[in-house]
C-alpha cells in the first residue's frame, strides 16, 4: 500500500547552528566606508556583510538555536549571556542551546513538535512586533517582545541630506541589534527604499513603488480590496 508524502514527513524541528565563540564578532564586524586605499578589501567586506544578514535570518527562523563552542571558557560568564541574549533578542520564541557540539542533547532537537508554519514566519522579534503594532487583536506581542522592540510610524517624509547624514554618523549602531522598514524620502513620491540593517550590516535599495504611483488598472484583487 503507497503512503503520501503527509504520512511519511513531518517538519519537526527548525534548528540553526552558530558558532558561539564568533557570533558577536560575526554580526558586530566593523563595515565602514572603504575609501580608495581599501578597495581590495571590498569584496570581502561585501562577503562579510552578506554572511552576517543571513547569519540573523536563520537564527530570526530557528524553533532551537544551538550555539556551539570548541572552549568553554570563552563563552562562559559575560560572553555567553551576550551570546544567548542576541539570539533572544533576534528570536524570542527560540530555544537556546549553548554547548560543545558533542555535548547537545538529542532530545533538544529531535522529535520536539516545535515547528509551525505560521508561528515561525512572526518568530523574528522584529516582524512579530511590528504586525502586533499594524494588526491590533489578530497579532500579539509577548511582554519581551514589547520591551525589546520599538515600532515608528510617521506621515511626514525624511530629508534625504539628512538622513543620509545620519547614517554616516551612525559608522555603528550601538545597542541595536536589528532592524527593517521602509524610508520614505521627500524627494522620491514613486516608491519608498527598503532598509534592512542587522548588527553593523546595513542594506539600502529600492523598494516596491507605491501603489498610488501605480494605475489602477495594474493593481490585484488584493490591493482593491484592502
Amino acid at each position: 500500500k503507497q503512503l503520501s508524502s503527509e504520512a511519511l514527513l513531518r517538519v519537526d524541528t527548525l534548528v540553526t547552528v552558530v558558532n558561539g565563540d564568533t557570533l558577536i564578532e560575526d554580526v558586530f564586524k566593523p563595515h565602514g566606508q572603504m575609501n580608495h586605499e581599501e578597495e581590495g578589501l571590498i569584496a570581502e567586506r561585501q562577503q562579510d556583510c552578506i554572511h552576517a544578514m543571513r547569519l540573523v535570518k536563520s537564527v530570526e527562523e530557528a524553533t532551537v538555536v544551538v550555539a556551539v563552542t570548541e572552549n568553554l571558557s570563552v563563552v562562559e560568564g559575560q560572553t555567553r549571556t551576550q551570546v544567548e541574549e542576541v539570539i533572544s533578542t533576534l528570536n524570542k520564541y527560540a530555544d537556546v542551546i549553548s554547548a560543545p557540539c558533542d555535548q547537545v542533547p538529542c532530545a533538544a532537537v529531535l522529535n520536539t513538535n516545535s515547528y509551525s508554519i505560521s508561528n515561525s514566519e512572526l518568530n523574528a522579534t522584529w516582524k512579530r512586533a511590528l504586525l502586533a503594532e499594524k494588526e491590533q487583536g489578530r497579532v500579539k506581542a509577548s511582554r519581551a517582545v514589547r520591551e525589546a522592540s520599538h515600532v515608528y510610524f510617521s506621515k511626514r517624509p525624511f530629508h534625504p541630506q539628512r538622513l543620509f547624514a545620519q547614517i554616516q554618523e551612525l559608522a555603528s549602531f550601538p545597542g541595536l541589534i536589528r532592524s527593517w522598514g521602509r524610508l520614505w524620502l521627500a524627494t522620491r513620491m514613486d516608491a519608498p527604499l527598503a532598509w534592512e540593517q542587522a548588527g553593523d550590516v546595513v542594506t539600502l535599495r529600492p523598494g516596491h513603488p507605491f501603489w498610488a504611483s501605480i494605475p489602477e488598472e495594474k493593481w490585484s484583487d488584493q490591493v482593491r480590496q484592502d
